[in-house]
C-alpha cells in the first residue's frame, strides 16, 4: 500500500512526534512518504527519527498568506504526482486534502483530529472547511473516548473511527550518563524526588498552575525538583511571566531536548498541568519510561489514568487540587516495570498502526 502522510513541519510537538513515529512502524509494510510544507522554527527536529526505508518530502519556503494558499496547490499536485493510495493528514495539513479529495477520488483520504474538537478547530472558515470534508470522504479518527465526544458535540455528527494514540518503544540514548549528572546536579540530596514536565511553554500547557502548585510543595516541605523540559521561544513573554512567579531555587527551565527517553527514565514522575488535550504523547512516553504520571483532567488524560495504578489525576485545576496531587504522587509507592507493562499492553505504536491500517485497507 503506498501512504503518504501530510504534515505541516517535524517540529517539536506531540502530534509531529506521532507522525514520524506512526510513519517509522506503517513503512515495515507499507510504502510511506512524509510530504512536510511549512518553515518554523527547528521545523526539521524529528527529521533525524525518520526510519531510512521512509521518503521524506520537503517542499518548504518562506511563509506567507499567499504561500498558505499556495500549498493546498502544492498538496494536490504531489498527490497527483505520487499516486497514493491513502492520504492521511495531520494538524493544519487538512486543508491540503481540499482538491485531492475532490479531484482526486482513487485516493482515500485520512484526517487525525490531533486535539479537543473545538480546540483544534478556533476558526469559522476552518469549522466550515472541516465539516465540508468530514461529510463528504476525508474520515476523520479521534485519538480518544473524549476527544471522540467532543467532535460529535463540535460538529453535530461522529467521527469515522476512534483510535487511541500510541507511542514508539522508549529507549535510552548515548547521553544518559550525561543526563545522570546533570540531573545529579540539581538535587540538593541523594534522596531528592525528580519531577519532569516535557511541554512547550504556550498557554494551553498552562506551566503557571504547575509552577506555583511546585512552590508550595516545596514551601510545605517536601523534598523535589522540578524540570521544565519545552521550547520557549514562541512565546518569550509567556517565560518572563513564569520566571516571576517562581519562588524556590528546585525549578529549572532546561529548553528543548531531543532524548526526552534519558530524562524521563531518571525521573521519578512526569508532570502534566495542560488546560486542554487530545491524548498526549509526553503522556504515553512516560508511562512507557515508568516515569509516574501526574496531570490535571484535561481531555484524553482521563481516559489514560483510570485509577492510581496509571498514575494521579488532581480534582480540577485549581492551585490546591494540583497541589494534593503532588502530595499523593510522593507518597505513592509505584513499581516502574509494572507501569512500563500497563502502558505498553494499550499504548505501543505497532498496536496503534495496526489498528490505522485496517482502517486505511477496509475503508471504501
Amino acid at each position: 500500500m503506498k501512504i503518504l502522510e501530510m504534515s505541516p513541519s517535524l517540529a517539536p510537538g506531540g502530534a509531529e512526534r506521532f507522525t514520524v513515529d506512526l510513519a517509522n512502524e506503517l513503512v515495515k509494510m507499507n510504502e510511506v512518504t512524509i510530504l512536510v510544507m511549512r518553515k518554523y522554527p527547528k521545523s526539521d527536529f524529528y527529521k533525524k527519527e525518520l526510519s531510512t526505508k521512509l521518503k521524506y518530502i520537503q517542499d518548504t519556503g518562506k511563509l506567507t498568506k499567499t504561500s498558505k494558499v499556495f500549498q493546498i496547490f502544492k498538496a494536490f499536485w504531489w498527490v497527483l504526482k505520487l499516486r497514493p493510495d491513502v492520504v492521511h493528514a495531520h494538524t493544519l495539513g487538512i486543508n491540503w486534502l481540499i482538491l485531492p479529495s475532490i479531484f482526486y477520488p482513487k485516493a482515500k483520504y485520512f484526517f487525525t483530529v490531533h486535539n479537543i474538537a473545538d480546540q483544534e478547530c478556533t476558526t469559522k472558515i476552518g469549522f466550515w472547511i472541516r465539516r465540508f470534508l468530514f461529510k463528504r470522504n476525508v474520515r476523520a479518527i479521534t485519538i480518544s473516548q473524549t476527544c471522540e465526544r467532543s467532535f460529535e458535540d463540535f460538529f453535530k455528527f461522529p467521527g469515522f473511527l476512534q483510535i487511541d494514540n500510541g507511542c514508539r518503544e522508549i529507549k535510552i540514548t548515548n547521553e544518559y550518563s550525561t543526563v545522570k549528572k546533570e540531573i545529579e546536579s540539581f538535587k540538593p540530596n541523594r534522596n531528592t524526588k525528580v519531577f519532569v514536565c516535557v511541554a512547550r511553554i504556550m498557554p494551553q500547557k498552562n506551566h503557571k498552575l504547575l509552577i506555583r502548585s511546585f512552590n508550595k510543595f516545596i514551601s510545605d516541605g517536601y523534598d523535589g525538583v522540578l524540570l521544565l523540559i519545552g521550547d520557549y521561544k514562541r512565546f518569550p513573554e509567556a517565560k518572563k511571566e513564569l520566571d516571576k512567579i517562581v519562588e524556590t531555587d528546585r525549578i529549572h527551565f532546561l529548553g528543548t531536548r531531543n532524548n526526552i527517553p534519558d530524562y524521563l527514565a531518571l525521573a521519578d514522575y512526569y508532570c502534566l498541568s495542560s488546560l486542554w488535550e487530545g491524548l498526549p504523547i509526553s503522556l504515553l512516553e512516560a508511562g512507557l519510561s515508568g516515569c509516574y504520571p501526574i496531570s490535571t483532567p484535561a481531555g484524553g488524560v482521563v481516559d489514560v489514568i483510570i485509577n492510581t495504578q496509571w498514575g494521579i489525576i488532581s480534582s480540577d485545576f485549581s492551585e490546591n487540587a494540583y497541589l494534593a496531587a503532588l502530595i499523593k504522587a510522593y507518597n505513592t509507592n509505584y513499581n516502574r516495570a509494572v507501569l512500563q507493562r500497563l502502558y505498553e499492553k494499550k499504548f505501543s505504536m505497532k498496536i496503534c498502526a495496526e489498528k490505522y491500517l485496517t482502517a486505511f485497507n477496509t475503508t471504501r
